[in-house]
């Protein structure tokens, strides 16, 4: 029933508004149009925003601006908005898409407010949980009162949220008499102080509530009684600004004292309904005021009143409307507008480096461009400004313009409204060089000359003016290079000439002259000519094989740095040429100069050099190591630049002419290293699909991925609202990567990275040579398929150890087997040999005994005394045997002195047919020999050899080295009867098993000789 009267209500308001914009642009254009302060960045739907109706906003702990519109909640991070939308499906989504307020509280939680309750957002599970002691509630705005609490102003009146208990209650339900009937009224804004009090506008007028005494009072303002207060707000010197009245179009300071009031009728008006949206006091305690029909004002506290910024259709960083809903400052003092159908505007009241300047024409030349050209300043600091549509003159005392233009009923005021160079020199006079003549004007008198033909100047297209130190005028254009000098008052051509004779014809872009007084022109596809009056000489260089430094012969600005470098600006690049080397250096897109159609060349007193190019400005670091680049982002009205000079004003202010106005800039407040706010992991893929974490990605410092998630994806984000292209990111993932990555981009993909752990470190930074700044890292774990795994390979490492270690030991013990086999089959061999040397023995045994006997049956015959020896020495030697039978080994001496009685016994058998010879050391004796073994040695030299007084059998026994040596001589009996040709076999065979060396057998034609190894 009531929704007619509103819809007609918001048609009026909405056709009064479009009748107040347009009043005020054609009212823009008749009037005078000052440098624009403030630098406004927008935000539309193009970029994301999910509708143009913003009304809240708030910074949460991260640096993300949450902003509420109409149709969602979105958040933005500098580069990109993510909108939160209500979804059936969802319970937990956002619970009604027209958000009423915003707020992040003091423990950090985003909190949005809607006609029915409140909710907070989770982020890890990136959910809106509800608060239920707030269901039902229709809560519009939302501040911090301290520790845990939350003032909401709604329908029911003043609530207080605790964080900690999550209750809501109403002061009102408690209150009694007047604070109970305040404090159930329609609250339509609130602020508190630093004390706790708080300060409600409502629908009755000022309430002031003490929440310690639990009073509320209502504060009598003159001529205010009943009066509906819309917005409230306290500065910092104590000041209450309210905006009142029944469409809140009114604006109020009142003191701390709430006793003395001052009004701004300049926010009362008949053109259009404007009202107050928003009173906001900044963090340097300036008053902004938001309006539907003004934009937003700022208070001027010396001039006691408003300064209001709307939109300029002429001007790009311009605020894009005037129908301002809310306002809200971040943490790094941006201020940030909500509109209504316009997006959001946000912009640094504190960090302006660049203006805008459109020098707006008489209405009647029906003015439609603002393509600038030229600019000059004058004795007075009136600045002269040169367009496509003839000069405009700012008189800086007056405030105004004045302008020089061929119009309708006023022709013949210039040679022509293309207006490309303008002067102004010490006489007084303003030199205007068009596109058909030269011009100079007489500010004093207002007189124009029109030079041409008679002054032997042609009518040609006049590209640059420079007045030397000399206080010579020279003058480029298209047909050659000019002179103007006052003494004879007269132009120069150069024809005759005798050192610019040969270029005086040049199409000249530019002039320059250093601090050496050496004049420098740029000429159109010609290169560049330098004349040197003091040294009477003159160079010119173009580009050659010869000079690869020199990269164009289009010369379109010169500038000096102070280490005497001249620069020159083609549309290639720049070139630097030093005079002291005589060598030229390029710098263009290899050495980080992005656009090289460059123009404008400025040196600020910190030797950077400022470039101007067809793609927004540069400036080259005193270092000459980096160009940083400004564009639309930055405030520059205009990416393309003019393709000629730049100037310096009196007061050090740089000026660029562009397509729209002139930007204007003082490079002393530039500062190299602009901050960057804290860098984040803000977004994280896997296999190009958004990865669920248990904890908020912005404070992930651990991530565990599995084997088959190898390929992914890291975004990162640094909080640079002022310009966040400019913005650098370094990363490494180490031990993947081995050096630092620096880039713009803030996405970063890894493909089939292995697995194992890793450091994912990452920073930012405004500049790609500035490093030193915060570091952050994660830790990221990437789990390794089974057959891949460390584990996996000890587990067959072990196996196969086992495996060998199994073999191995098979191995040995086949060897032991066959070891032992070897060594049963050598002992058995040995047992053998033992047994058929002891059968030997036993064969000597007789034969040696029979032969005894019948020696001994001799000697008892013959020598009865000799017997009883020879019978004695017997039993000695078979003492002996019987002793060592039971030996393996004896000692030497032992065998020895039983081989010297054995061959006694035979020395009486055979007389002098034997002859023994013994000869062994005593150092010898105590070594081992097999017993019995020089005994059988004797008696198988006896055996076998012939034995008579004639031919006597010596036998010799002696050492050598480690051995025992038996020789005798060789006289070989024809025929032996009980030899079986084993005896040194057998020997032979026992040694093999008792020592390494063998028993050595040698026989010549004279000797047999038998070595013995002695143990």
């Amino acid at each position: 029933m009531n929704k007619y009267p509103a819809l007609v209500f918001r048609i009026q308001k909405w056709i009064n508004s479009c009748w107040f914009l347009l009043i005020t642009l054609l009212f823009s254009l008749n009037a005078f149009s000052q440098s624009t302060v403030y630098n406004f960045f927008h935000i539309t739907a193009g970029d994301g925003l999910s509708n143009g109706v913003v009304r809240n906003f708030t910074q949460d702990k991260y640096g993300y601006i949450w902003a509420g519109t109409l149709n969602g909640l979105c958040r933005y991070n500098g580069y990109s908005i993510k909108v939160f939308l209500h979804s059936a499906k969802d319970s937990f989504s956002i619970p009604d898409n027209a958000i009423q307020g915003l707020l992040c509280d003091d423990n950090k939680i985003l909190r949005v407010s809607y006609q029915g309750g409140m909710y907070h957002y989770d982020y890890p599970s990136n959910r809106f949980i509800a608060e239920p002691a707030c269901k039902g509630i229709n809560i519009k705005k939302m501040v911090k009162g301290g520790p845990n609490i939350i003032y909401c102003t709604t329908i029911n009146g003043l609530g207080i949220f605790n964080t900690s208990t999550g209750k809501l209650s109403f002061p009102a339900a408690t209150g009694n008499g007047e604070t109970k009937a305040l404090l159930q009224r329609y609250l339509f804004d609130i602020t508190v102080t630093k004390t706790g009090t708080l300060y409600l506008a409502s629908d009755t007028g000022l309430i002031v509530y003490e929440p310690t005494q639990q009073k509320a009072t209502l504060v009598p303002l003159k001529n205010l009684a009943g009066s509906i207060i819309s917005n409230i707000n306290i500065d910092k010197s104590g000041n209450v600004w309210i905006s009142f009245g029944f469409n809140g179009g009114d604006v109020m300071k009142i003191d701390s004292s709430l006793t003395k009031y001052t009004l701004f009728p300049e926010f009362r008006t008949d053109v259009s309904n404007n009202n107050i949206t928003t009173i906001s006091v900044d963090n340097k305690g300036r008053v902004w005021v938001a309006t539907t029909g003004q934009g937003i004002c700022l208070y001027d506290v010396l001039a006691n009143n408003f300064k209001c910024f709307g939109n300029n259709v002429l001007q790009a960083n311009s605020i894009s409307a005037y129908n301002i809903t809310s306002i809200f400052q971040d943490k790094d003092g941006f201020i940030w507008l909500g509109t209504e159908g316009y997006g959001i505007n946000y912009f640094h009241p504190d960090n302006n480096l660049f203006h805008s300047i459109l020098p707006e024409l008489d209405p009647t030349t029906n003015f439609t461009d603002s393509w600038s050209r030229a600019i000059a300043e004058d004795k007075e600091g009136n600045l002269w400004m040169g367009s496509v549509n003839g000069v405009a003159c700012y008189n800086i005392s007056k405030n105004s313009y004045s302008f020089l233009s061929n119009t309708k009923g006023h022709p013949g005021q210039l040679y022509s409204n293309s207006v490309r160079s303008i002067l102004c020199d010490d006489h007084g006079y303003v030199w205007i060089g068009t596109a058909l003549g030269l011009n100079r004007y007489n500010i004093s008198s207002g007189h124009m000359d029109f030079f041409g033909e008679k002054d032997a100047l042609p009518h040609s297209f006049f590209w640059s003016l420079l007045q030397d130190q000399q206080k010579r005028i020279w003058i480029c254009s298209r047909e050659g290079l000019f002179r103007f000098n006052y003494s004879t008052n007269t132009f120069q051509n150069f024809e005759n000439d005798s050192l610019l004779s040969p270029f005086h014809s040049y199409n000249f872009l530019t002039v320059f002259q250093d601090s050496h007084k050496r004049m420098w022109f740029g000429s159109y596809k010609r290169g560049i000519v330098m004349l040197d009056e003091a040294a009477g000489t003159v160079k010119h260089w173009m580009k050659d094989a010869t000079n690869p430094g020199f990269i164009n012969n289009n010369i379109r600005s010169f500038a000096e740095d102070k280490d005497g470098i001249i620069w020159a600006a083609t549309n290639e690049g720049l070139t630097a040429y030093n005079v002291a080397t005589d060598k030229f250096q390029k710098y263009a897109e290899e050495e980080g100069l992005k656009s090289i159609n460059v123009s404008g060349l400025m040196v600020d007193k910190r030797n950077r050099l400022w470039v101007g190019s067809g793609n927004g400005l540069y400036v080259l670091d005193s270092i000459r190591h980096e160009f940083k680049s400004f564009s639309l982002k930055d405030g520059l009205p205009s990416l393309e630049l003019n393709d000629q000079s730049a100037f310096k004003t009196s007061k050090g202010d740089f000026i660029y002419p562009s397509l729209k106005g002139f930007l204007s800039f003082n490079p002393e407040q530039y500062k190299e290293k602009s901050p960057v706010t804290d860098i984040y992991l803000s977004g994280l893929k896997v296999f190009n699909k958004d990865y669920r974490l248990a904890t908020n990605i912005e404070e992930l410092t651990h991530l565990k991925l599995g084997y088959d998630e190898n390929f992914f994806s890291l975004e990162l984000t640094a909080f640079n609202y002022h310009n966040p292209d400019q913005t650098w990111y370094a990363y490494k993932l180490e031990p993947f990567d081995k050096e630092w990555i620096y880039t713009k981009e803030r996405l970063i993909n890894y493909t089939n990275v292995p697995g194992g752990s890793y450091t994912f470190r990452y920073k930012a930074s405004p500049g790609a040579n500035n490093w030193n700044v915060k570091e952050k890292n994660i830790t990221i774990f990437i789990g390794t398929v089974f057959y891949k795994t460390i584990w996996f390979w000890i587990l067959m490492l072990a196996l196969v150890a086992i495996l060998l270690y199994r073999i191995y030991k098979y191995r040995i013990n086949q060897r032991e087997k066959i070891y032992s086999l070897q060594t049963k089959a050598q002992a058995l061999e040995k047992e053998k040999a033992i047994v058929q040397y002891e059968s030997l023995k036993q064969q000597l045994n007789p034969h040696f005994l029979f032969n005894s006997l019948t020696s001994l049956r001799s000697l008892i015959r013959i020598d009865k005394k000799n017997a009883a020896d020879f019978l004695d020495k017997m039993s000695l030697n078979y003492r002996y045997i019987l002793k060592s039978a039971e030996s393996e080994l004896v000692p030497l001496k032992d065998e020895l002195a039983f081989a010297q009685g054995y061959c006694d016994m035979q020395v009486v058998r055979f007389g002098k047919g034997l002859q023994v010879t013994i000869q062994v050391g005593e150092e010898q004796m105590y070594k081992k020999i097999v017993p019995v073994t020089i005994q059988n040695l004797v008696e198988n030299a006896i055996k076998h050899n012939i034995i008579d007084d004639q031919s006597p059998l010596k036998i010799y026994i002696g050492e050598e080295t480690g051995w025992l040596v038996v020789r005798n001589n060789l006289q070989p009996k024809s025929f032996v009867e009980t030899s079986n040709q084993y005896g040194l076999k057998h020997l032979q065979l026992l040694y093999r098993y008792l020592d390494e060396r063998p028993i050595i057998i040698e026989k010549t034609t004279d000797d047999f000789t038998i070595k013995i190894p002695l143990i």
